[in-house]
């Protein structure tokens, strides 16, 4: 076999990943990045297996799942080859021609809002190699209890457990899931709630997207922190250009500025982001006092409220 093909395997016993998808994953990303030619042939079961030592069975069924989802086509009694078409779209050599493209009629009347231009966070590709990195909504994957996490995993595999969540969720959340949620979550920050007060989301900015489309309309007032979570910003701002900025101290969010014509404030006073302060006890009843007041809707993200290592943490407002 060509030498060429050992650079593009380095095959490890100890992933997790199985000999079979090391193989498949390696050679789509040789064809991904255009290092193998839709006119050059594969190696041959026989001879890959023989170079990198492993079964020929897994080398066979590596090339069959390749062929299946579109990456290698083969020919009669000449091998396997490149696909045509996955080789234009993925090659890093391939020349993509100039062609400029007039916008649909339709693009400007009914496109108003373009996420594109929001201001969003910006992340380094390279965080991870950072010593003391800082990067907003990543993992630190020392920390993540993997054994604890996979054998839940293998427990809500049985039988059993998968017939408790294969069911027909369509109007009502699980169960088992509101249950703890009411048992053991709320009570925690002081909240009671019945099943009929709990909707369970796809993640906080899913909640606030569902709020904002229930709740804030073209000529709604809202009130956001200063600095604050600038998803929220852009979710409320495909609602309303009304957005108003609320500043903050060393206690929160500075009640004063909060003036009667806001109609919702959005808030994280447990663990404020981004500076992480905690808003006082007596910041959070003049905050409570200003919205009874004025009839303003507070939106209370309790973000990171079970972080405090100082002291037990505030109970949120809602309590």
């Amino acid at each position: 076999m060509n030498e060429m093909w050992n650079q593009f395997f380095s095959l490890r016993l100890d992933k997790p990943r199985t000999l079979q998808l090391q193989i498949r994953q390696q050679l789509i990303d040789a064809i991904t990045k255009g290092l193998i030619g839709p006119n050059e042939p594969l190696p041959s079961s026989r001879n890959l297996a023989a170079s990198l030592k492993v079964a020929r069975n897994t080398v066979i069924a590596a090339y069959k799942e390749l062929e299946f989802d579109g990456y290698i086509t083969a020919q009669k009694r000449k091998g396997y080859f490149v696909n045509d078409k996955i080789y234009e779209n993925y090659s890093d050599t391939k020349e993509v021609p100039s062609v400029t493209q007039k916008s649909p009629q339709w693009l400007d009347q009914l496109i108003t809002k373009k996420p594109s231009f929001k201001t969003n966070i910006q992340k380094s590709e390279d965080w991870q190699r950072l010593p003391y990195s800082f990067t907003v909504g990543q993992l630190d994957n020392s920390l993540i209890p993997f054994y604890e996490w996979r054998e839940v995993v293998r427990h809500t595999s049985t039988v059993p457990e998968i017939k408790k969540w294969n069911i027909d969720h369509v109007d009502s959340d699980d169960p088992s899931l509101i249950q703890q949620i009411q048992s053991k979550v709320l009570p925690k920050r002081g909240i009671w709630a019945n099943k009929n007060q709990i909707l369970i989301t796809s993640g906080s900015q899913n909640a606030i997207y569902i709020l904002a489309s229930l709740l804030v309309k073209q000529k709604t007032v809202v009130g956001i922190e200063n600095p604050g979570y600038p998803d929220v910003r852009n979710i409320f701002s495909f609602r309303t250009d009304n957005i108003v900025p609320i500043s903050l101290d060393h206690k929160g969010i500075m009640v004063d500025e909060i003036k009667p014509h806001i109609d919702m404030l959005y808030t994280t006073p447990s663990h404020q982001y981004p500076t992480g302060v905690t808003m006082s006890m007596k910041r959070r009843k003049q905050l409570l006092e200003s919205a009874q007041q004025n009839n303003i809707v507070i939106i209370e993200d309790d973000y990171e409220a079970e972080i405090n290592f100082q002291k037990k943490p505030h109970p949120s407002l809602k309590s």
